[in-house]
């Protein structure tokens, strides 16, 4: 089985961080830090994919590929 893999982008704008997710449109979360805002973004990304599944919905395809040497 893969495990999916989400991405997201951090941008600071006005001294606060706003975290949005490249592939789950309408996902975004702001917050003082970047590490906040990227906790509440995969708050969000959690909740978003498990009702996903729980209504038998498929998550995105991830945007890109990552190829690992073994």
């Amino acid at each position: 089985m893969t495990t999916p893999s989400f991405h997201f982008d951090v941008d600071e704008i006005d001294g606060r961080f706003h975290a949005v997710c490249t592939e789950f449109e309408g996902i975004e979360a702001t917050a003082p830090s970047r590490e906040e805002a990227i906790a509440a973004l995969m708050d969000k990304l959690t909740e978003r994919a498990n009702h996903r599944a729980s209504d038998g919905g498929e998550l995105p395809e991830s945007l890109y590929t990552h190829h690992r040497p073994l």
